[in-house]
């Protein structure tokens, strides 16, 4: 315990120092802000505190993911050239030094700051068996229903050609076809998938556990066929859920493999929706061979909004952001009326398609990073004090796998499905999933009580 509270005072310490640095506008070389970044990845993995934190690890990961183009300026320097960013492009923020040390130290003290949570939230209580209450199963017409809404949702949510077909961004779902908006239809449907594979895995229930793989399969094919990738985020919680369940170290390791499978997975389907239109097989394979190589890795959503923190920095830098104080929160709340229900009464959310932080974006590419927001509400201390409540947040959700709970669990599976697009796209992505695992607790409520036959 002792050793736990010198860490919390040596991160503490560390924090308050950059900010104090940020504050005065003294810029810290970006070599010094990449061993930072460096040595908190190593913490988080080699830490006796975190063993077995698996989502924690994740998490870290997903925040300082976009930071990778930090190293580039290391090797190119500030000069000007054609990709500051690697594959991704170029713009005046890029070559300004003091605007990507900025943005070093911004990532520095968002990631401190959920390395603060994490460890605030740790819960080494021991849970033993007497504290789960025996588990009440979903009887079959109930685990069917939520197979078929699963279904339902993924079904309509998906474009109608794929990307064989069509180019992905000319592809519209039925829902778009019928002129109806619902942006959390791929959330709701993962998150009853979610409860289906929770389901089969408390009740050691054989029959359950195929009828869930198949329409994994299913959803899996629609997804990868018409070039979206929203159910990594649900093999990101099968891999949790595994991984929480393994103790040999080797066995951990091929998850690792597995973990970065998925990201080449996710990788390939974005090069090939933007090549494969009219394409047989075999020429898509060519192509691939011919296009795909290591510096592509570098390029995608999840570090093209790396753009994001520098035109926030850029334009601190210059003078011309003006702190918001809270009222981006605000907005979230005014937003929560679904999008079909707020378009049937006439309602204009302040946060939608065409408005929000991300039309804000000096550059950009449609999302904001997790720490873009705190920043535009309350400058550096809204970073440090916003990502410490996320990590605070996510370390007891975390601590609750314990429990093998359904209703810890489900909320668990919520975080890992949304955490890609919460930190990527921005936080109405996390609570649209608060809102489906709301609906799907309901309805699973419902039919265990009802116990339909």
């Amino acid at each position: 315990m002792k050793i736990l509270h010198f860490e919390l005072l040596l991160f503490f310490t560390l924090s308050m120092v950059s900010i104090v640095l940020f504050l005065f506008d003294v810029y810290v070389d970006i070599s010094v802000t990449i061993f930072l970044l460096m040595a908190i990845i190593f913490y988080v993995f080699a830490s006796p505190r975190l063993k077995g934190r698996n989502f924690s690890k994740i998490v870290m990961i997903v925040f300082m993911a976009p930071f990778v183009h930090l190293y580039e300026y290391l090797t190119y320097g500030y000069e000007q050239r054609i990709n500051a960013f690697g594959l991704l492009m170029s713009n005046p923020y890029s070559f300004v030094q003091p605007i990507i040390e900025n943005m070093g130290t911004m990532a520095v003290i968002g990631s401190l700051g959920l390395l603060m949570g994490f460890l605030l939230g740790l819960d080494n209580r021991r849970h033993t068996d007497a504290e789960n209450k025996e588990y009440r199963a979903l009887p079959m017409a109930g685990y069917l229903l939520f197979i078929a809404f699963s279904l339902f949702f993924a079904y309509i949510d998906k474009p109608v050609q794929s990307i064989a077909e069509a180019n992905y961004t000319a592809s519209v779902n039925l829902l778009q076809q019928a002129g109806v908006s619902f942006n959390g239809a791929w959330q709701l449907s993962y998150v009853l998938l979610a409860v289906t594979y929770i389901d089969s895995l408390l009740s050691h229930h054989k029959t359950k556990k195929y009828l869930f793989f198949a329409a994994l399969l299913i959803e899996s094919y629609w997804q990868f066929s018409t070039g979206n990738r929203e159910i990594i985020g649900f093999y990101l919680f099968l891999l949790v859920m595994v991984a929480y369940r393994i103790k040999n170290t080797k066995n951990i390791i091929y998850l690792l493999i597995l973990a970065l499978l998925l990201l080449v997975v996710s990788q390939v389907i974005g090069a090939l929706r933007s090549i494969a239109t009219d394409k047989n097989a075999l020429e898509m394979i060519s192509l691939m061979y011919d296009n795909f190589h290591f510096n592509r890795l570098l390029q995608g959503t999840w570090s093209a909004v790396c753009l994001t923190p520098l035109s926030v920095s850029g334009d601190y830098y210059y003078g011309l952001l003006n702190f918001k104080y809270g009222s981006t929160y605000l907005d979230y709340i005014l937003s929560l009326p679904p999008s079909f229900l707020a378009d049937f009464v006439g309602y204009t959310r302040p946060i939608n398609g065409l408005a929000g932080p991300a039309w804000e974006m000096r550059y950009g590419i449609g999302g904001t990073h997790a720490l873009v927001v705190p920043f535009m509400n309350f400058g550096i201390m809204g970073i440090y004090l916003v990502m410490l409540l996320y990590g605070l947040l996510l370390s007891k959700i975390e601590s609750r796998l314990k429990n093998n709970n359904f209703y810890d669990l489900l909320l668990v599976g919520v975080f890992c499905i949304s955490i890609l697009f919460w930190f990527w796209y921005g936080e109405m992505y996390m609570v649209r999933g608060l809102m489906a695992y709301a609906f799907a607790a309901i309805l699973y409520f419902a039919a265990v009580k009802i116990k339909l036959r």
